[in-house]
């Protein structure tokens, strides 16, 4: 005699999940898309992401290098609530580096002048709109780049509130 089970969603944690497994994603208002990794530990049982207590609201902390001479989108992330927020990466010279919002420059351009530096710059986007960065190589290597974040509160609306 065959039976099913209904599965909760303990019982589809612990079956199908590992601390090493890796979805991609990224977390605005908690909604997954193809940007990062999330593991099982950045979840709560409430089932908010929560990366230590910081306020990342989204991440792609993978290298990036371009040995273009013109300016090449290397990251994009699709905004899906309105506001304000601090963004930010890390950039390495040779290069050059700007945001961008929906394909067009919209942060300041920036040059480190030697060796890795972090970028931060507070700017405003409304759901839909794209926040990407771009670089171009200005020296003899490539332009390398990392750690692009979008940084924010959380607001997470109550059960059945429209975003």
């Amino acid at each position: 005699m065959a039976y099913t089970k209904v599965l909760d969603a303990e019982d589809i944690r612990s079956a199908l999940l590992t601390d090493d497994t890796k979805f991609a994603g990224s977390y605005i208002d908690a909604s997954i898309s193809s940007r990062s990794t999330l593991t099982l530990s950045d979840l709560h049982e409430d089932g908010c992401i929560d990366w230590n207590g910081s306020d990342i609201l989204y991440r792609d902390d993978a290298t990036v290098s371009t040995s273009s001479t013109t300016m090449t989108k290397k990251k994009e992330c699709l905004i899906l609530m309105s506001g304000t927020y601090t963004t930010s990466f890390d950039g390495e010279s040779p290069g050059e580096y700007q945001i961008y919002k929906n394909g067009s420059p919209y942060g300041t351009l920036r040059s480190p002048g030697s060796g890795w530096q972090t970028f931060t710059e507070v700017l405003s986007f409304d759901v839909g709109d794209t926040y990407e960065l771009w670089m171009r190589k200005t020296g003899a290597g490539n332009a390398d780049a990392r750690n692009f974040r979008l940084l924010g509160t959380r607001v997470f609306p109550a059960v059945g509130e429209k975003v």
